[in-house]
């Protein structure tokens, strides 16, 4: 799996960790969901794309703000 697309309702999400050639993950959502997280390969490498206006939110929540890149879309 190299992209994951979470959609706007998503409130929780799973454990990720296993999934270390995601490249892409897009969030729809403009609250960042909980979620328990992705390993160290992911955070460093895949780009996590927010909606416009989302970036400081997701910068500042727990494990999202663990993502090296952080682009609005």
């Amino acid at each position: 799996m190299e992209k994951i697309i979470f959609g706007t309702g998503l409130k929780t999400g799973g454990v990720f960790w296993d999934s270390k050639y995601i490249k892409e993950i897009h969030c729809r959502s403009t609250i960042p969901p909980s979620i328990i997280g992705f390993n160290n390969e992911v955070y460093n490498n895949a780009t996590l794309y927010v909606p416009k206006g989302c970036n400081e939110a997701y910068h500042t929540a727990i494990m999202w703000r663990e993502f090296k890149t952080i682009v609005e879309e």
